[in-house]
């Protein structure tokens, strides 16, 4: 998304819709730049998370008017991307649904879900 607003700066014409979906995540998400030393937890994200949606149906669009002005077919493989992206999305929520609604779960799998490192 910033990609694209910094191309409509560059191009002299501000997209209103990028400006609000870019201004809502940098206010959501800037603020913690100034507390590197503590933990972040995942729910403190449900502030700009509204943002982030619409900014990834913002960028679905753009790229289907741009396969659009391909082909046809072109415009049909874009469809099934973005269908295969929130299928994967959606896969993933499932999978973490019981950390975001704390259930009890056995440790061994509360591990396998720590992908990285810094997760507690």
């Amino acid at each position: 998304v910033i990609g694209f607003w910094i191309r409509s700066i560059a191009q002299r014409r501000v997209d209103p819709a990028a400006t609000v979906i870019v201004t809502g995540i940098a206010a959501g998400y800037l603020p913690w730049f100034f507390f590197q030393d503590r933990t972040v937890f995942g729910f403190y994200s449900i502030i700009f998370e509204p943002f982030m949606v619409l900014a990834l149906i913002y960028c679905a669009q753009l790229f289907l008017s741009h396969q659009r002005r391909k082909s046809e077919r072109s415009y049909q493989l874009g469809e099934i991307g973005i269908i295969a992206l929130v299928a994967i999305v959606t896969i993933n929520f499932i999978y973490f649904l019981p950390l975001y609604t704390g259930q009890l779960i056995p440790y061994q799998e509360w591990l396998d879900r720590m992908w990285l490192p810094s997760w507690i």
